[in-house]
């Protein structure tokens, strides 16, 4: 068992008057909150442009992350009003979604029985990885959801320290909560309770109590999210799951490299220390507990990810990870992960953030041309893979979202992405952007992307 000095019995927590520094979270969080938006991006990450995109046609319709959308479409609506551009709230939107959720964190840590210094060490532990860094400072979905997500470990950790049936499910609801607001939440209702399951049976919970508790928890979980999907009448069979023994081999042979990817290397130290743990026997059945859910995220983005996303679906299994820490490691080797991390983190965020300057010269050089009438611009933006910085290559549509908002454009590979047979006839493409434009006196810009774009489609009729 844990030593008195780091988690309080039952009976403390509960006859106790409320804890000295119950404000420390909330001013761990504005720190953090601080720092993230002294560090907020001007270049464009990931999701971002079909974040943006979807934001300002106020398109709701997703197989995936309902809530995601309006809340942020709500979120840079209100920060617009002090002057951000969208692209800017969007990114600050990112930043108060983890700092709320470091909030949360912070909460869930002393739930769970840590004292006021493990407590606040922990918190800057689970934030201080270069993925809480890095979602925090850009356009994308997870900054949000880390709010949402640190909330049901907040219910978790509650649920590890008064195991009942009405705990389970609450954690179980804000689960699903979470599930909604990112789908990569399919795995956290089983990922905190295989991390309930192992510290239940370390403090000697009865068996059977603790696998009902998170049998519970995992059914309401699923239940909720089943239930959230057909209210929102959009649920679809996804089209990328695919079957067969053939995509088993290859699945299962991507598996080292997402976990030395999405793990080792994006959460170090973190990542390492986690483990260290082991060498203390009362906490192997906690930490087993969190290995299978770290298991079961690292299958889902297998199945998932096509590409590296810097461990952002494994950010929620940080924070047991840190618990675990807080409870058996030495205070140094945790400062030391802090530190560690937080120059990783920010390190990461400078060498990203390199394409603000690029997308500046851009905008105003579309400006400068075709005179001072009203312009509307044909770009290819999703060429992405393509794109040769070092020879003058701009992310066209970033570009236009960040550091031109109000200039009129059209993304030639947009049709591409319901039809890649689209791409084929160059006379569509130009068809489909030129009946975008209103009024016919607009100069028409086709940018060196879309000319290549449209000579490679040209090509390929004739082929």
């Amino acid at each position: 068992m844990r030593s008195d000095s780091v988690r309080p019995s039952t009976s403390d927590v509960a006859t106790t008057a409320p804890a000295p520094g119950a404000l420390d979270g909330a001013l761990i969080a504005l720190g953090c909150l601080g720092v993230l938006l002294a560090l907020g991006q001007d270049t464009l990450y990931g999701d971002a442009q079909n974040v943006l995109h979807k934001i300002l046609a106020l398109d709701l319709a997703t197989d995936r992350h309902q809530l995601a959308i309006p809340l942020l479409a709500a979120c840079g609506r209100i920060l617009q009003t002090l002057g951000l551009s969208l692209a800017e709230s969007v990114t600050a939107a990112s930043a108060i979604g983890t700092a709320i959720g470091v909030w949360f964190l912070h909460a869930g840590c002393r739930a769970y029985g840590l004292r006021r210094a493990e407590a606040a060490l922990a918190t800057l532990v689970a934030t201080a990885t270069p993925p809480v860094i890095f979602l925090g400072t850009v356009v994308e979905y997870h900054g949000l959801y880390h709010a949402f997500s640190q909330f049901a470990f907040l219910c978790a950790a509650k649920l590890v320290r008064k195991p009942t049936g009405r705990g389970a499910v609450g954690f179980g609801l804000s689960a699903t909560l979470a599930t909604l607001v990112h789908s990569s939440g399919v795995c956290l209702g089983f990922a905190y309770a295989a991390w309930f399951l192992g510290e239940a049976l370390a403090a000697r919970v009865r068996t059977r109590r603790a696998i009902a508790l998170a049998a519970l928890a995992v059914g309401t979980h699923a239940a909720g999210f089943v239930a959230g999907m057909a209210v929102s009448r959009l649920w679809t069979v996804s089209p990328f799951v695919p079957l067969g023994l053939d995509w088993v081999l290859e699945t299962l042979a991507l598996l080292p490299r997402t976990i030395w990817s999405e793990w080792f290397v994006a959460f170090a130290p973190l990542s390492v220390v986690a483990f260290a743990v082991a060498v203390r026997r009362p906490a192997r059945l906690p930490l087993l507990g969190w290995s299978a859910g770290l298991a079961a995220y690292l299958l889902l983005c297998v199945v998932t990810l096509a590409i590296a996303d810097f461990g952002a679906y494994l950010v929620p299994l940080a924070s047991p990870a840190a618990v675990l820490a807080a409870c058996f490691l030495p205070r140094a080797l945790q400062v030391l992960t802090i530190v560690a991390g937080t120059a990783i983190g920010v390190h990461a965020v400078i060498d990203h953030d390199r394409s603000g300057d690029a997308y500046a010269s851009y905008v105003d050089g579309v400006r400068a041309a075709g005179g001072d009438g009203e312009k509307f611009l044909l770009i290819a933006g999703w060429m992405l893979g393509t794109l040769d910085p070092d020879s003058g290559d701009v992310d066209e549509v970033g570009a236009c979202l960040v550091a031109g908002p109000g200039l009129r454009y059209y993304d030639l590979t947009l049709p591409a992405r319901e039809d890649p047979e689209l791409l084929r006839p160059a006379a569509k493409l130009l068809a489909g952007a030129i009946a975008q434009i209103a009024g016919p006196r607009a100069t028409i810009l086709l940018s060196a992307q879309s000319v290549r774009l449209l000579e490679d489609a040209a090509r390929c009729r004739s082929g």
